[in-house]
């Protein structure tokens, strides 16, 4: 799922990336929900990354909160693997 939320969002997405632009330039994850290992989070990573190129945005961050602990192996994987 990628939406600019400029409209309400029908249906169930398979995977979904949210994120924030901050007014500092930069753009802040704050969820990844969805399956893992379907390749959907790289799709969402390559696309943010895309975004943030055509938008001038040097910095993209990731918001680690609790509930994040109990898979932190596999986020930090998949954020080794997406250049992070």
């Amino acid at each position: 799922m990628l939406s600019a939320c400029e409209k309400a969002i029908r249906g169930q997405p398979d995977f979904s990336l949210i994120a924030e632009y901050s007014e500092e330039g930069k753009i802040t994850i704050a969820d990844m929900k969805g399956p893992p290992d379907n390749g959907y989070g790289l799709i969402c990573m390559k696309h943010l990354k895309e975004i943030a190129r055509e938008q001038n945005m040097p910095v993209i961050t990731f918001d680690l909160v609790k509930r994040d602990w109990n898979h932190i192996d596999r986020l930090i994987h998949f954020l080794r693997k997406t250049s992070f």
